[in-house]
Order: C-alpha cells, then sequence, then structure tokens
C-alpha cells in the first residue's frame, strides 16, 4: 500500500499547454499533467499558434483515478486472500508440505523435465513451479506441474486473478476442513467455475470473509439454507 501511495502523480513533474473545450464551447489554453491528466491553474492569454496545439484529455484525470482505484482493489483482494490463507488450516498444512522433501524431489523432476528452461515463454531459465491445478493437491502428478519464470509465474496469477489461490481454499473435493467451512451451509454460498464464492457480494469466499469484505470474519450475511 505504501509504494501504491508513493506512485500517485503529486507534482505533475511533465505538463503541456492544450487547448480545453469549455461547456459553453468556448476554447481556453490550460496545462495538463501527462502523468494523472490533471488540468493545472486557470487558463493562459491566447497566444499565435495556439490553434495548433493537441486537445487536452477531458477524461484523462477520470481515467487515471479509475485505474488508481482499480489498482487498489487488486491490492485489498490480493492481502485478503493472503490472510485467509494464514487463517486457514488447510494452507497451514499445505504450507509445510512445501518445505518437505517430497515436494522438493518434485520440483527437481519438474525442472529436470523441461531441463532447466521456462515453460511458459521457452526462453528464460525455469526458476518457480506453478500448479496448473489442486485437484491433487500434495499428492500431484507431474503433468499438473509446470517449470517457470518469475515473469511467465506473474503472467499466470495476473491472468486468473488468484484463481489458483481460490482453488486451493475453496476446493470442498480436496479440502478435508470444508464441512467446517464458515461459508458451508450459507444460501448464498455458489461455485463459479469449480471456486466456492459469495454470489450475493460476486467475490471469492476468501475475499468475503477478509477484514474489509462485505461479509466479514464475523459472517454478518449468513443465513442457512432454508
Amino acid at each position: 500500500m505504501e509504494a501504491w501511495r508513493e506512485r500517485r502523480c503529486h507534482n505533475h513533474p511533465e505538463t503541456d499547454w492544450r487547448r480545453f473545450i469549455t461547456s459553453n464551447g468556448g476554447v481556453q489554453i490550460r496545462r495538463q499533467c501527462r502523468t494523472c491528466g490533471h488540468l493545472l491553474g486557470g487558463p493562459r492569454k491566447r497566444e499565435p499558434g495556439d490553434d495548433q496545439l493537441p486537445l487536452a484529455d477531458a477524461e484523462g484525470e477520470k481515467t487515471y483515478e479509475a485505474a488508481r482505484n482499480a489498482e487498489y482493489e487488486r491490492i485489498l483482494q490480493k492481502h485478503a486472500r493472503l490472510q485467509f490463507e494464514r487463517d486457514n488450516s488447510w494452507f497451514r498444512d499445505y504450507n509445510a508440505y512445501l518445505e518437505s522433501d517430497a515436494w522438493k524431489e518434485k520440483r527437481r523432476l519438474v525442472f529436470k523435465r523441461c531441463s532447466g528452461i521456462c515453460e511458459g515463454c521457452g526462453i528464460a531459465p525455469a526458476d518457480q513451479v506453478h500448479h496448473l491445478t489442486y485437484a491433487h493437491a500434495k499428492r500431484e502428478f507431474l503433468f499438473e506441474l509446470v517449470a517457470v519464470c518469475e515473469a511467465c509465474h506473474t503472467r499466470l496469477h495476473d491472468g486468473d486473478d488468484g484463481s489458483a489461490i481460490d482453488a486451493q481454499s475453496d476446493s470442498s473435493a480436496t479440502d478435508p476442513t470444508w464441512n467446517e467451512h464458515p461459508c458451508n451451509g450459507c444460501r448464498f454460498t455458489g461455485e463459479d467455475k469449480g471456486q466456492h464464492s459469495c454470489f450475493i457480494l460476486d467475490e471469492p469466499i476468501a475475499v468475503a470473509l477478509s477484514d474489509d469484505g462485505g461479509c466479514g470474519p464475523k459472517r454478518a450475511l449468513f443465513e442457512e439454507l432454508k
């Protein structure tokens, strides 16, 4: 969050003079920040050549703020999932498995299969192992694992928006604690692409149950099945 705050455009380091069309159709010459689209100060007097200036981006600041807000939501959801991982017994067991000799041997075999080259881009050295599925967690088939570089691993998780994490936490087929899960038996719990979700909030249950989630740790929206 601190890095997100630091990235905000504060001092508008680069600006351009632009033609700004007012609501009544008039033309003003205003300075606009290249980064965030903010219009600075008032208009200046017209000068020769101003008709050649590009138009100001009327939606520039709104677009910038929308992108900032979307990034903020992604950060919140990421940390909600991480919090859920820390508090969920399935993850505690699974994290212990990732420290085991069995997992280290499985990683070695995956890296051996790809000769140490990323199976995503085929160029960079592979230094991470990605799960294609968690259906056989802790007893994975090798074809369910791929060796990737950091850049490809990031792309995989950006593409599924954390669905691999949700699959770990939400899969009743592999999580023996699901019968005791706080969302089990709630009328609003459903499945989306094989993952448990809160359909009244339209978000994964890991996010819904987080401190900042719509349901929260106290299960404010919980309703038993009728």
